[in-house]
């Protein structure tokens, strides 16, 4: 999830995730082994934060309707 380098003796850590692909990926796990959802939950949990925007919230909505293990599961 991170990448850690040293850079003129400082760490420096940086991203290595997207956003979208990782609040997506939280949001399914969550909806899948805490409250035991089947159905993807709603992407407007995440309207009011300030890490995402319309578009954002479109990228994410579309990674939970469509997340690529319920296509393996439902065969």
């Amino acid at each position: 999830m991170v990448s850690q380098q040293v850079h003129h003796g400082v760490q420096v850590y940086d991203a290595v995730l997207e956003k979208v692909d990782t609040l997506a990926a939280f949001a399914h796990d969550f909806g899948r082994r805490v409250i035991e959802m089947d159905a993807p939950l709603p992407v407007m949990m995440f309207s009011g934060s300030k890490l995402v925007d319309a578009q954002k919230l479109a990228q994410l909505e579309q990674l939970l309707q469509y997340w690529p293990d319920d296509a393996d599961q439902s065969q």
